[in-house]
């Protein structure tokens, strides 16, 4: 019942059709969600705007969302606020991600009960660390980096 090397399969399926993401680079239509997340850096719709969000989204680094907000003249507040937002609509794609492999496994009858149970049960435990992350990050990393520079 626990095929495992099929659910290797489906998460290598669900990797590649995120990595398939970067074919955007290359549309002039890049279709209503990175429209929305273009909107939502508050840059101009170019390659390089589209590179640092694909960057973001697929490969978690926010590095070049950062560069291309400072290079643009941003002010450090802004670019904090932009990259919580960020934050909040990476988290919602992963998180709706990974219930849908959850179900297609489950689905497809891949897991036992215990072991659908248990990754359900660590999915959940995640969707509260995203939250925790947030307040974690405003409380404990961004206010005293701010003490820490002024020392």
């Amino acid at each position: 019942m626990n095929n495992f090397k099929e659910i290797a399969k489906l998460v290598r399926k669900y990797k590649e059709r995120n990595n398939a993401l970067y074919e955007f680079l290359d549309k002039e239509d890049v279709g209503e969600y990175f429209r929305s997340l273009i909107s939502l850096s508050e840059l101009k719709q170019d390659k390089t705007t589209m590179l640092a969000i694909l960057r973001r989204l697929v490969d978690l680094k926010e590095e070049n969302l950062v560069q291309e907000w400072k290079k643009n003249n941003f002010k450090e507040d802004k670019i904090i606020e932009l990259k919580h937002k960020f934050y909040e609509e990476v988290r919602k794609f992963y998180e709706k991600e990974h219930q849908n492999l959850i179900n297609e496994i489950k689905e497809k009858k891949l897991l036992n009960n215990f072991y659908q149970s248990l990754i359900q049960g660590v999915h959940n435990i995640g969707l509260i660390m995203n939250i925790f992350e947030i307040s974690w990050t405003k409380e404990i990393i961004e206010k005293n980096n701010k003490i820490l520079s002024t020392q």
